[in-house]
């Protein structure tokens, strides 16, 4: 009978390549003391040296939009910030606390652009005090109501704007009923107030007509006055702002004149 059979181990041979060979149950083949099969990636990576290691890319993900959530508030920030002069001369640069936005009642009243308002009101004085009477009334409601577009619609200045857009509009309604259509209109030379540039003409009133047209308009700076005044009743710190703003729109009374 053959050794296997009586129960003897099997001889170890070797193969072409020197390796042992273990015959067992009649098979042969590498005698390898093999590991688990690899489950989880760490174990496989073990197992094959050769195989890279994962990276974890959330924390530069992560950093990246901190990073640019920063940038952001850096932009926001600088947008609600910048020049804070106000309306002056021909300045077109938006304002913080001098735009439509601003809020906060009383807070909003500044010396330096109450200050401006009267500037630009005894500009308009002086320059339709150069022209010929008949278009004067015109051109003192085109300059009030540049004036008014310059103020802010806000707690603080809100009724001084209205009223003054409110005489604009009154004494436009004059210059309607009593222009006269055969006069030639005045274009406001560059420079005619340096502290509105914007290209403009003015309607003239019929001399026959002058006289009442003057009187009606000077009214309606009296009523200006009184509207300024009566919308500061109820705060001393208005009434040193709007008093102010008064006494300039009253002394444009001279140019109503004829």
């Amino acid at each position: 009978m053959s050794e296997t059979m009586h129960g003897k181990a099997p001889e170890a041979g070797r193969d072409r390549s020197g390796n042992s060979e273990t015959t067992v149950t009649g098979m042969t083949g590498p005698a390898t003391d093999a590991p688990p099969t690899a489950t989880t990636p760490s174990q496989r990576r073990k197992a094959d040296p050769r195989r890279p290691a994962r990276r974890w890319r959330f924390p530069t993900a992560l950093a990246i939009s901190l990073a640019l959530a920063g940038a952001d508030s850096v932009a926001v920030y600088a947008q609600t910030t910048g020049p804070t002069s106000g309306p002056t001369g021909n300045t077109t640069t938006p304002n913080v606390g001098f735009g439509d936005s601003d809020v906060g009642g009383e807070t909003g009243l500044e010396t330096a652009f109450t200050t401006s308002i009267i500037r630009n009101v005894e500009a308009v004085k002086a320059e339709c005090g150069r022209y010929d009477p008949v278009y004067r009334i015109d051109c003192l409601q085109r300059g009030l109501r540049l004036t008014a577009q310059r103020i802010p619609r806000n707690a603080a200045y809100g009724d001084m704007k209205r009223a003054i857009l409110r005489a604009a509009d009154k004494l436009d309604a004059i210059v309607r009923a009593n222009v006269d259509t055969r006069a030639p209109k005045l274009d406001a030379k560059p420079g005619a107030n340096p502290r509105f540039a914007r290209n403009r003409s003015y309607r003239a009133i019929k001399r026959e007509n002058l006289a009442k047209a003057m009187a009606a308009a000077s009214r309606v700076v009296d009523e200006l006055q009184t509207e300024l005044l009566r919308a500061a009743d109820n705060s001393e710190k208005r009434q040193q702002h709007y008093q102010r703003v008064a006494v300039a729109v009253q002394s444009t009374k001279v140019l109503l004149r004829s």
